[in-house]
């Protein structure tokens, strides 16, 4: 054993200590420097109580997320739950809508204005104008079965007027209007009859429809080739011109299409230009509107270069 080590026995290594009542005791005659002896008030005799007390604070509570960090930090995460969250708001927006429609009424009442003749004192005392607006539908067909029986009226009336009276409302010049009254022509050709040959259709273009209507240099047919009631339809005038021709302008063909229902309409109209030359021959097209039964068409077309009119009737 080294001879300078020391044996001294060290207070804080060896000091046994107890703890009672929030205090700790003396041991060994040792006394405690951290606590000073039992005052008056102790209720156990030699009993220390401390020099100075101890708290310990609880932590703060959190503060609530609000409801944009929750749905940030809870349903923002999971794209299921983000498409779920779209389609339950979106549902909802939907049904919330559908409750607040209001369906308009299907029948309107009748409605009854009062409305005074005049502003004079002598009317001042008159009693009031009633003034109905409910509509009879019976009496609209009634008229609209009238108005259609007129109009057939007036249609027969006009196609049974002289070809150059009836042609009178129309924009055509006076020297095709003289040629008419002073033509004597052969009867007119037409779909049903025979009156165009083999040699006429043969000079016309291939192309050409086997229901078109062929006379002279002229040839007329209907696009769709048998319209219906109801349904509008093209007449289709082709001039046959002479070989070598360069160009055509419209302005040489001139005519008239006239319906058996009192339909008319100038050919060329208010159109104007060059038409395009094929196979030595040149077409133009006329709109006309849908009738409402079955008419029969007569198209009168005459050309100044080819000094040749003629009269082609189309019934379908």
């Amino acid at each position: 054993m080294s001879p300078y080590k020391t044996h001294r026995r060290s207070v804080f290594n060896h000091r046994p200590t107890s703890f009672k009542g929030g205090g700790f005791m003396e041991a060994d005659g040792i006394a405690d420097p951290f606590l000073d002896d039992a005052g008056p008030g102790s209720n156990v005799a030699g009993e220390k109580t401390p020099a100075f007390n101890v708290e310990i604070a609880e932590p703060d509570p959190e503060p609530e997320p609000t409801y944009r960090q929750w749905l940030r930090e809870n349903v923002l995460r999971s794209r299921s739950l983000v498409v779920f969250t779209a389609f339950y708001v979106h549902w909802l927006i939907v049904i919330i809508l559908a409750v607040l429609i209001i369906h308009s009424p299907e029948t309107w009442s009748a409605v009854t204005l009062t409305a005074t003749v005049s502003d004079l004192p002598e009317f001042e005392d008159s009693d009031p104008v009633l003034i109905e607006t409910s509509i009879d539908h019976t009496m609209l067909e009634d008229a609209s079965e009238a108005k259609k029986d007129e109009s057939l009226a007036s249609a027969n009336a006009l196609a049974m007027l002289p070809l150059e009276q009836s042609l009178n409302d129309l924009q055509i010049s006076e020297s095709l209007l003289r040629d008419l009254s002073e033509r004597k022509p052969k009867a007119s050709a037409s779909r049903k009859s025979k009156a165009s040959d083999k040699a006429e259709n043969a000079s016309h273009p291939v192309s050409t429809p086997s229901a078109a209507v062929v006379v002279g240099s002229f040839a007329v047919w209907t696009e769709p080739e048998n319209p219906r009631p109801g349904q509008a339809y093209r007449i289709i005038i082709q001039v046959r011109l002479p070989k070598g021709t360069q160009e055509y302008d419209l302005s040489d063909l001139e005519g008239v299409v006239i319906g058996s229902d009192g339909y008319r309409k100038p050919v060329p109209g208010s159109h104007s230009g060059k038409l395009p030359i094929s196979e030595d021959c040149v077409r133009f097209t006329v709109p006309v509107v849908a009738a409402d039964v079955k008419v029969r068409d007569t198209v009168i077309v005459r050309s100044k270069m080819l000094k040749e009119m003629q009269q082609i009737v189309i019934e379908f």
